[in-house]
């Protein structure tokens, strides 16, 4: 790299639970934050809000990962002890700025789905069920809005505001954008039904054509029109404080649309802060956030620790249900007369059949 070009990464962590975006860099001090996915006319999809942290080396980056991990929303099924539960987007956004070169920026998308669900082996009731449905949905959204970015010489109509997962990886999926996908599949035989349907789900991924280039773009020209954009909102709002000796009815009429312009007028001005800022003041607004993190490390593990042995209790209660249940199947052969013992369908598991004596050697290799 030039000795005269400065590199500046900004990345994010975010996942999508029961179709709600939670902030996995967020301190916990901070709380839950309620964030939407918006489309602004400058910046594209933005997600106010939602914490943006500066790094300058690998480890600062892989620190942040383990973090977010930590907190992202995991639990126990039947099919996996620590399923996850949510959707998540790890994001770098780079840019690169060359002294007498207008900068040259990128957006890079680490995705991780969660995997579809089949309530029939996954046992899932209550919050793992609800969840499941949430993850299902949004894959199914998902799937469609590849369906029709397949599609060829048709006008297309993806359903990307169906779901915040597509909504936020619409830039992503169509247009400027280059895009990979990873399939992890199962070797396991009774898993082949959703071996297969993700190596569809993959292969129809490969029909949709996405080309990328390069950005150049003038941050002072951003930044002037993020604030062209602020001063036109400040401006409806004084239209509105103009206003305030209208009739009462008039005004509890417009009261939503005045909630809404200045939630919009706050979202503005953080991002014009956000924007305005130099690098350093980045850096070091992360490194404070770091170390509140940091104190809360400990409570974090406790927390994890906690979790597992909530799935590993879950997991023993489950297989003691399993062993019960053959335990009653056994009961119940004991007691069983022997004219129904005889009336008994075979059921093939090796080279011995339920129901009957042992299976000739020439029938056990037909049936493996």
């Amino acid at each position: 790299m030039e000795e005269e070009s400065t590199k500046k990464t900004l990345v994010s962590y975010l996942e999508i639970y029961n179709e709600s975006i939670g902030d996995l860099l967020a301190p916990e001090d901070e709380g839950d934050k309620r964030l939407e996915a918006k489309q602004h006319p400058v910046l594209g999809t933005v997600i106010p809000g939602l914490t943006e942290a500066a790094v300058t080396s690998a480890k600062e980056v892989m620190d942040l990962v383990e973090y977010g991990n930590k907190v992202r929303k995991v639990a126990g099924t039947a099919m996996n002890l620590t399923s996850s539960r949510s959707h998540c987007i790890f994001t770098f956004r780079t840019s690169l700025e060359r002294k007498g070169f207008s900068a040259i920026s990128s957006q890079t998308h680490l995705v991780d789905l969660a995997g579809s669900e089949r309530t029939a082996r996954t046992k899932a009731t209550g919050d793992r069920l609800r969840e499941g449905n949430a993850i299902n949905k949004s894959l199914m959204t998902l799937a469609r809005v590849i369906s029709e970015l397949a599609k060829k010489g048709k006008k297309l109509n993806p359903p990307f505001r169906d779901s915040k997962l597509t909504y936020i990886l619409k830039e992503s999926l169509c247009g400027n954008s280059k895009t990979i996908m990873m399939a992890a599949i199962s070797p396991n035989l009774v898993d082949v039904d959703e071996t297969l349907s993700t190596l569809k789900f993959a292969q129809s991924v490969k029909q949709v054509q996405t080309k990328a280039v390069q950005n150049s773009v003038s941050t002072s020209d951003v930044e002037a029109q993020l604030r062209k954009e602020m001063e036109a909102l400040k401006a409806q709002m004084a239209v509105y404080e103009q206003n305030s000796t209208a009739a009462q009815s008039a005004i509890d009429a417009a009261n939503d649309e005045v909630i809404s312009l200045r939630r919009r007028l706050e979202e503005q001005e953080s991002l014009c802060t956000t924007y305005g800022k130099d690098w350093d003041t980045l850096v070091k607004e992360e490194k404070k956030r770091n170390l509140r993190r940091s104190s809360t490390a400990l409570s974090l593990e406790t927390l994890v620790a906690a979790r597992s042995r909530t799935m590993l209790l879950e997991q023993h209660e489950q297989s003691e249900d399993e062993d019960k249940q053959e335990e009653d199947f056994a009961d119940n052969l004991d007691d069983a007369p022997a004219s129904r013992l005889a009336s008994m369908p075979t059921i093939d598991i090796g080279s011995r059949s339920l129901g009957q004596g042992p299976a000739s050697e020439s029938e056990g290799r037909e049936h493996l």
